[in-house]
């Protein structure tokens, strides 16, 4: 994938209401630190706009989104790992909740690639998280 092609996402099974296309400077960054969204790339402040109620927002670099539920906050709140763009399909509700972690990162490099790992991850996210 070229840097100038956009991921398409495949459909999901829980409610998104906001895509953010970045860099995977800042894709890393967003899963490893609490900083604000506008110090990491400006383009991810309209994931403060994202919650449990209204839905998740995603951030995507290439083949790999992150999960956002920022409750208005200008930092991600909630986040999930860096994860394989089409394993978003296969993410149910309740997976995708849990997958958000509060307050918390994680481990630089870290990342979901296949079904088995992302099952694993969801049963028990903050053994993934510090």
């Amino acid at each position: 994938m070229s840097g100038n092609e956009k991921t398409t996402l495949p459909e999901t099974m829980f409610k998104v209401v906001r895509v953010v296309h970045t860099t995977p400077e800042a894709l890393e960054h967003l899963c490893t630190t609490l900083d604000d969204f506008e110090e990491m790339d400006p383009a991810l402040v309209a994931l403060k706009e994202t919650s449990g109620a209204v839905g998740y927002g995603i951030a995507v670099a290439g083949d790999y989104a992150v999960l956002v539920n920022a409750e208005g906050y200008g930092y991600p709140r909630y986040r999930g790992p860096k994860i394989r763009v089409e394993l978003l399909a296969k993410l149910l509700p309740h997976q995708a909740r849990k997958l958000c972690v509060r307050k918390s990162f994680w481990r630089p490099g870290f990342r979901i690639d296949d079904a088995e790992t992302l099952d694993k991850v969801a049963c028990s996210p903050y053994a993934y998280a510090d």
